[in-house]
């Protein structure tokens, strides 16, 4: 165990925006060692030396420079050496001029970490913001990381916010993941057939990453990837298909360019009935354009789908 190790940045009292960034790192850094308690929750505490009487102070740990404290009964050297490593890795993150204020010999790593945070004055409820806006901004693309690593980060994300008494439950975990992996490659869901495991996250997790390095090595051949642009060609027809637009994804009642769909505030005043019709006036137009774009599209598909049949049925000539 190096615990000459560090975060990417050190804090400094004027580094309040950075604070996120910080804790992530040391987050990360004292889960590695199965230290990350000492900072989330008081593992070491102390007693006031008046409370105890005289002839059991034998069988208290003393703090090193303060005589009126002692450690409580519950504290043994191995918790004890256990806090320090925790107290050295955060000594290591911090700046110099929490260094000059935080007594590091006799405070404990919860006590160094709770002055940090209070120093910059960071909220439980602003981390968790800071979090879950994280987590709605959160995408997947390959060409930054892998499989595993957004996976690893999507983990970190929703252990610090159980940390903070806000955690997820697995059924919100697997939505996001499907959202997410919905928009980056449906293939990875049915060729992980992570919806069997919608129950367990942890086997959906590694699923999906043994799905993802699977399909990774299928797609290196030709003739699989364009049988795969077939069936995401074939998926999207799949889906209803609006009468009005002509597009996928929704039906006609739902269509914006329904003209006939009613609008309650516009039957309530009768003086909005002019622009009510210029305002079908304009649908009707747009929806002219729609239909020719969705045709227009639909074309290219069928061209495509005719193109790679025929490049997948026709045999290789040498």
């Amino acid at each position: 165990m190096s615990q000459d190790e560090h975060t990417s940045i050190l804090i400094t009292r004027e580094d309040r925006d950075s604070f996120r960034e910080w804790f992530s790192n040391l987050y990360l850094i004292l889960r590695r060692h199965n230290l990350q308690d000492f900072i989330l929750e008081e593992q070491v505490k102390k007693i006031p030396v008046s409370k105890i009487d005289k002839n059991e102070l034998n069988h208290y740990l003393k703090l090193p420079t303060l005589e009126h404290v002692v450690y409580d009964k519950s504290v043994d050297k191995g918790l004890l050496d256990r806090d320090n490593a925790a107290k050295n890795y955060i000594f290591n993150s911090m700046g110099r001029d929490f260094r000059k204020t935080i007594d590091a010999i006799n405070s404990t790593a919860f006590e160094m970490f709770s002055v940090i945070k209070k120093s910059l004055r960071v909220s439980d409820e602003e981390m968790i913001k800071s979090l879950e806006n994280e987590l709605d901004n959160l995408t997947f693309n390959e060409k930054e990381n892998s499989m595993s690593m957004f996976i690893s980060n999507l983990n970190r994300i929703y252990d610090e916010l159980e940390s903070l008494k806000k955690p997820k439950t697995d059924e919100e975990k697997f939505k996001l993941l499907y959202v997410i992996l919905d928009n980056y490659n449906r293939e990875i869901i049915y060729y992980s057939k992570m919806l069997d495991y919608k129950d367990d996250w942890n086997k959906t997790c590694n699923e999906v990453i043994k799905a993802h390095i699977e399909l990774e090595e299928l797609y290196k051949d030709k003739r699989y990837r364009k049988k795969a642009q077939i069936n995401n060609i074939q998926r999207k027809r799949n889906r209803p298909k609006c009468s009005i637009c002509h597009r996928y994804g929704h039906k006609a009642e739902y269509c914006k360019f329904n003209k006939n769909k009613k609008n309650s505030r516009n039957n309530n005043n009768r003086k909005n009935n002019k622009n009510d019709n210029n305002n079908n006036k304009n649908q009707e137009k747009s929806t002219g354009q729609s239909n020719f774009m969705a045709t227009e599209e639909e074309q290219e598909d069928d061209d495509y789908l005719k193109y790679i049949n025929f490049a997948i049925n026709t045999p290789k000539t040498i």
